[in-house]
């Protein structure tokens, strides 16, 4: 795993400023304008498929019924990914509802990916750019949605790394989560791929390596509480730090500044500018 510049670029959510996210269309635009890993996030459906969703459920907000109607916000709930098939939860739509947070972001109806069709699109435009791609893949879990939303920790855990076996794929593959009983699940069963705790208070920041029993590959916590302090600790301690989401061009040059080698952004293109744009203005 390398770059010319030593910055990892993190496609979030794909390119969630200029597509859909969680799509493959999104995926495809980060990969061609410089990203290094598409971020996504994943749950499972009732046949143990791994579907690319940021919530376990139809959110009201990007999705809409196969007929194309709208979700109201009291059902979104009830549309429960765990208790679909694969193929009933593609046949949600996604790309239909404009997104006020990102007004440029292009419409166009889609759904959710499978990440085996992740997999399979990533190869294929992977091809025709020479530098590294890989998955940086966030599993949604929460304790008060074991059982109901996905299985307890240990049997999630299983599943998710036999499905990832099962697919076979040439790609370095990052798994990371808020929910750090799946974190000791994974760990236990030996998982082969890095594992990174995200960390969405200050106080988890701070510590996040006491709530866990083993050091992981790497910590993620929000932009906003990026310091020296913390670069010069992960540093000292060998573990990679993984920044979200970031992106805005001050805040993008700060962590650069910084010493930061993991940037997760809605925007790919715009940090893959500011490094280039700073380099050769070296």
């Amino acid at each position: 795993m390398n770059t010319s510049n030593g910055i990892f670029i993190h496609g979030h959510r794909g390119s969630r400023g200029w597509r859909t996210e969680n799509c493959i269309e999104g995926f495809c635009f980060a990969i061609e304008h410089g990203a290094h890993f598409i971020e996504m996030d994943v749950v499972l459906t009732h046949d143990e498929e791994i579907l690319v969703s940021h919530e376990p459920w139809m959110n009201s907000q990007i999705c809409t019924h196969p007929d194309g109607t709208l979700i109201p916000e009291e059902e979104e709930r009830q549309l429960n990914i765990f208790q679909m098939s694969l193929r009933q939860a593609q046949s949600y739509h996604l790309g239909e509802i404009k997104q006020e947070r990102f007004p440029n972001q292009k419409k166009g109806i889609t759904f959710k990916p499978s990440f085996a069709e992740v997999i399979r699109e990533v190869q294929r435009v992977a091809l025709h750019f020479p530098h590294f791609v890989g998955f940086n893949v966030e599993i949604k879990s929460r304790q008060e949605w074991d059982n109901v939303y996905h299985p307890e920790p240990l049997e999630y855990a299983r599943l998710i790394l036999r499905r990832l076996h099962e697919l076979k794929h040439p790609f370095e593959c990052i798994l990371q989560t808020f929910d750090y009983r799946l974190l000791e699940a994974l760990h236990r069963l030996k998982c082969p791929h890095p594992l990174v705790a995200l960390a969405e208070t200050e106080e988890e920041c701070a510590f996040v390596l006491d709530m866990i029993s083993f050091p992981p590959w790497g910590i993620g916590p929000h932009f906003s509480m990026i310091d020296p302090h913390i670069v010069n600790e992960c540093e000292s301690r060998k573990l990679e730090l993984l920044v979200w989401t970031v992106n805005e061009e001050e805040d993008i040059n700060r962590l650069i500044d910084l010493g930061v080698r993991h940037i997760i952004s809605d925007f790919p293109d715009k940090v893959a500018e500011n490094i280039s744009r700073r380099s050769n203005s070296r």
